[in-house]
């Protein structure tokens, strides 16, 4: 689905019914559901809202912080966000990542590191707890920051869509209700609720390059490049994107096989290939990730090798120019008209 930025009044708090209509498009079947909680302005007033959204039509939340010992506070903080949820009713776990101890003395950046051990951590906490929902507080803000990250990366048009609202990623399904508001509404909903949030220090500090990228937003904004015209970029990308996703899928089934248990894909190269390389790239990008079961999709520069030299082969005419290979915790076997795809590790 598309997803719409709401601009407008961005000083006033989310009123119970906005976050309602953004709800409703979710068809949520209301069982459990499980929240990530840093304790910042964004998780808190994503937990005031789906806290009261929650006991209004009788669903068990659960709020997930992570103790990510990164910094010496980081314990303390995560009991001081403990104790806020408790006010609000919501029923809360603290998580702890051990490993983040090592990067306390560390120069360079690690928020990477942090947030998919964030992610890992949660997940399976609600993979143990049988949570099938896990929301995130992002908002428009964010999704500005990811299209400049992205952009200075060089993504194509998944990358430059922006983030989902609605996503799979290990059986886990994340939801980010939030997407389409401004962050300025998101800490007006704070102060509406009179409920405090912690202040992360990194979110000044320049060696992390989403806080560079938002000090670039500002300056861009000064040259003409607005927000609103960011976002008009955003939904195109995620409109073509949504197009050429369709199109895939349904040349996915005219070429990819899999056995029962779905643990190896063959793929009749003789269709395959005379799809256009937009599409062939992406459908092998999208049975990758299946096969493995990884969230992230393969490298581009790897996808794209791979992908260029199973055409240069042009098998099985030609299939000396091939050999066996792994890619994404993948191995690739060319056995006759098939490219067989299965975990590396079977």
């Amino acid at each position: 689905m598309l997803q719409e930025y709401n601009l407008k009044k961005s000083k006033a708090p989310i009123m119970d019914s906005e976050f309602d209509t953004s709800m409703r498009k979710f068809n949520l079947n209301h069982s459990n559901f499980s929240i990530a909680v840093s304790g910042g302005s964004d998780s808190m007033a994503l937990s005031i809202l789906l806290g009261r959204y929650s006991k209004l039509n009788s669903i068990n939340l659960y709020a997930l912080i992570v103790d990510h010992k990164i910094r010496d506070e980081s314990s303390e903080e995560a009991s001081f966000v403990s104790e806020k949820l408790n006010q609000l009713g919501i029923q809360n776990h603290i998580l702890v990542w051990h490993e983040g101890i090592k990067y306390k003395s560390l120069s360079k950046s690690y928020q990477n590191e942090a947030r998919e051990a964030r992610l890992m951590l949660m997940t399976k906490w609600c993979k143990v707890n049988n949570i099938e929902n896990l929301f995130m507080g992002h908002h428009a803000d964010d999704q500005l920051e990811t299209f400049i990250y992205r952009l200075i990366r060089g993504s194509g048009i998944n990358g430059l869509s922006g983030m989902s609202d609605d996503i799979c990623m290990n059986n886990l399904r994340i939801i980010r209700p939030l997407l389409g508001f401004p962050k300025s509404r998101l800490v007006a909903t704070c102060k509406y609720y009179n409920v405090s949030y912690v202040d992360d220090r990194s979110n000044q500090n320049t060696k992390f390059s989403r806080v560079r990228i938002r000090k670039l937003l500002h300056e861009l904004e000064e040259e003409g490049l607005t927000k609103s015209r960011i976002y008009k970029t955003i939904t195109h990308m995620n409109r073509a994107k949504l197009a050429i996703d369709n199109i895939v899928s349904d040349a996915i089934n005219q070429f990819l096989f899999y056995n029962d248990n779905k643990t190896i894909a063959k793929i009749a190269l003789s269709k395959f290939l005379n799809y256009p390389d937009e599409i062939g790239i992406r459908a092998l990008s999208k049975i990758l990730s299946k096969i493995s079961g990884k969230s992230n999709p393969p490298r581009f520069i790897s996808l794209e090798k791979v992908y260029l030299m199973l055409k240069k082969a042009n098998i099985p005419d030609n299939g000396n120019l091939w050999y066996d290979r792994t890619l994404h915790g993948c191995k690739l076997i060319v056995q006759g008209e098939y490219l067989v795809i299965s975990k590396e590790n079977l």
